[in-house]
């Protein structure tokens, strides 16, 4: 999904990346957000680059190999850097990008557009600073895809 945002200076997209959750594959009210990864994306409005990108991993391959032969695992480059929630990948992975924004880039993301069930918002409001002056647009794409799901489940 990508969703976009606004600052003093230019606009932004942010992405959320597929890998957050299971709930495409399944019926709304069976969402598992079980995901081992997930990916966020802030991406220029206007120059269409990417100006933050995120990663959260909850597994390792090597470290699970070693577990499960009872070892410990051998010296690696372990990617596993997230052991909280899956559903809250994405909104640790926004916060870094906003509360990054003015060091890299000179400047303050003060609204953006995000999906309607996102916790991102209230997260913003609480952790950024200039949290009070973020605003939220809702995204027209997943409202309407939100809309259509609700109504094919009542027939």
């Amino acid at each position: 999904m990508v969703v976009g945002a606004t600052t003093g200076v230019h606009e932004v997209r942010w992405c959320r990346g597929e890998g957050i959750s299971n709930c495409e594959q399944q019926f709304p009210s069976k969402c598992t957000y079980n995901a081992n990864s997930g990916v966020g994306i802030i991406i220029g409005q206007k120059t269409q680059k990417i100006l933050f990108l995120g990663v959260r991993n909850k597994f390792c391959s090597v470290c699970s190999r070693a577990n499960n032969i009872n070892s410990p695992p051998p010296d690696h480059q372990c990617y596993k850097n997230w052991s909280s929630s899956s559903s809250e990948m994405e909104t640790d992975i926004i916060v870094e990008g906003f509360k990054k924004c003015e060091q890299q880039h000179g400047v303050r993301y003060i609204s953006f557009i995000g999906d309607g069930d996102s916790s991102v918002y209230p997260t913003l409001i609480t952790s950024i600073p200039w949290g009070y002056a973020i605003t939220k647009m809702e995204c027209a794409n997943h409202s309407v895809k939100c809309y259509r799901t609700a109504q094919s489940s009542k027939m």
